[in-house]
């Protein structure tokens, strides 16, 4: 692939894009189609794949190696599909003995050979005993067979993006490669160099399961660069799925299947689960957050009631704490977009009684007054969104802006440390492993640190000795704990902090 070619794609330049598209449409789609056997679904995971690798193009190293990298993508959404599904597991219940381990090993390089048809070698019989043995593998044994023969990832690489050991993949290709080769054993196949020969002839031969080049395109042109995503003149432009305009144009241009995955798919398995269960709770009507923060000063619990409504950037709260002053007192939050009204009362109030002509003027966060704290994000989504997703909403973009004026003269300090800390965290989150407690997923990642030079320049370490703790039941989040990093760096929300999300409403 041409590195002009990806230069001018990173720029939304449409005849780039669908010059790229069409170079590498008819091998992505074939290798999509052949893990999971339905056209309809590999349409949607193909569409998927093109638009999440050209919004994150910035993330390619070495740009005449695209292929390989959209590759890598392209497993990935294969591997959250068929777990979102599905939840497909590999075949555990095999047997590879090591004689069989041996055999794999000793052929690798055979394996991979080019392969020549001989004369007396019956082509048709080939074929169809190899379609009948791919479709008896499971999902995710078919995606490394994939992989390994016709993508020609490492084995090191392919246990990376599905998260086992090496030993792991090496046991299912070997599994693979016997089950193939006794079937073939009156075929005079030798190696498997056929199987590469077998896949290209199969997708040079396709003549379906096409996607339009102009809906992957219109539905790239329409989503906004994630590396915009703190854009300073037009604040941020927020998650690039949302119930806007831009997720509008989507939809004329999606299939429902794909909306409906794309709402909960990111890269990577870890990070691609909580972000859907972050997400889910945006789509309830309300939900009930529990906590505790832990101070220089003591303990402050606090209750935080959540009303959504169908614009996701607006919604309603409800605030009680046990802070001194404050016990008594009922605090009504209305936020929108970068923006709250308040108002305090003694007179309890829940969700179905906040009253709309008690609120007083929109407050935007900055450093005059109250101002700062008076719609303080304990009581808004930002907190858990930022911990969770690495992924400030417009209020909290704000806040961050007024604290980066305050402690340094730099409004964008604290906006870049979170772009820089959310790269990390991703990564720790998908590095992770994670237990099952009952129908409880627990996902415990070390966080990141930041801190910052005499220059004021931002220095990270990728892994702090400050954990977060994740629980997800239904789908949902349920439980969070954060000790936020501090290690001589700085933080946002204090050393130690628990909430609890409940009674949910749908």
């Amino acid at each position: 692939m041409e590195k002009d070619l990806i230069n001018r794609a990173r720029k939304k330049d449409v005849q780039a894009i669908s010059e790229i598209v069409q170079k590498t449409q008819r091998k992505v789609i074939y290798f999509v189609y052949k893990v999971v056997n339905d056209e309809e679904l590999a349409k949607d995971i193909v569409l998927q794949s093109y638009i999440l690798a050209f919004q994150n193009l910035d993330q390619l190293m070495d740009d005449g190696n695209f292929e390989h990298w959209f590759g890598r993508k392209v497993s990935e959404q294969l591997l959250n599909q068929i777990e979102y599904e599905k939840n497909s597991s590999l075949n555990s219940s095999f047997y590879v003995d090591e004689e069989d381990r041996i055999e794999f090993d000793a052929n690798v390089r055979n394996d991979k050979m080019p392969f020549k048809i001989e004369s007396f070698m019956n082509v048709q019989e080939i074929q169809d005993t190899t379609r009948s043995v791919l479709n008896l593998l499971t999902e995710k044994q078919r995606l490394m067979l994939m992989m390994y023969y016709f993508e020609n990832m490492s084995i090191f690489e392919i246990a990376d993006v599905i998260g086992v050991s090496e030993n792991a993949v090496k046991d299912n290709l070997a599994y693979i490669r016997k089950k193939i080769m006794n079937t073939l054993s009156n075929a005079n196949i030798r190696s498997m160099s056929f199987l590469s020969w077998f896949l290209n002839d199969q997708m040079s031969k396709m003549i379906s399961c096409y996607v339009s080049v102009d809906t992957i395109v219109e539905a790239i042109r329409c989503i906004p660069q994630q590396v915009g995503i703190y854009d300073n003149t037009s604040g941020i432009l927020g998650w690039w799925l949302r119930k806007t305009a831009i997720s509008k144009a989507l939809i004329v241009v999606l299939s429902m299947t794909l909306m409906s995955f794309i709402l909960g798919a990111l890269s990577g398995s870890n990070y691609n689960t909580i972000v859907k269960a972050t997400e889910k709770l945006d789509t309830l009507e309300s939900f009930h957050i529990k906590g505790v923060q832990h101070t220089q000063n003591g303990d402050i619990d606090f209750d935080v009631y959540i009303k959504n409504t169908d614009d996701i950037d607006e919604y309603y709260a409800v605030a009680t704490t046990t802070i001194p002053e404050e016990v008594g007192y009922y605090y009504v939050f209305h936020y929108k977009d970068n923006q709250c009204q308040k108002y305090i009362t003694t007179t309890p109030v829940d969700l179905n009684s906040i009253d709309g002509s008690q609120f007083g003027e929109y407050l935007t966060p900055s450093t005059n007054g109250n101002d700062l704290v008076d719609c303080y994000i304990l009581s808004s989504k930002s907190l858990y969104k930022e911990i969770l997703t690495m992924q400030p909403d417009s209020y909290d973009i704000a806040l961050l802006k007024v604290y980066g004026r305050l402690f340094s003269g730099d409004e964008n300090l604290r906006i870049r440390a979170v772009d820089k800390v959310r790269v990390l965290d991703e990564e720790n989150i998908n590095e992770a492993s994670f237990e099952r407690d009952g129908d409880i997923k627990r996902i415990k990642y070390n966080l990141a640190l930041w801190k910052t030079d005499n220059s004021n320049e931002i220095i990270t370490e990728q892994k702090s000795d400050s954990s977060n703790m994740v629980e997800i039941r239904d789908g949902y989040i349920t439980h969070l704990e954060l000790n936020d990093p501090f290690d001589g760096g700085q933080y946002y929300y204090g050393s130690y902090l628990k909430m609890d999300f409940m009674d949910f409403v749908e």
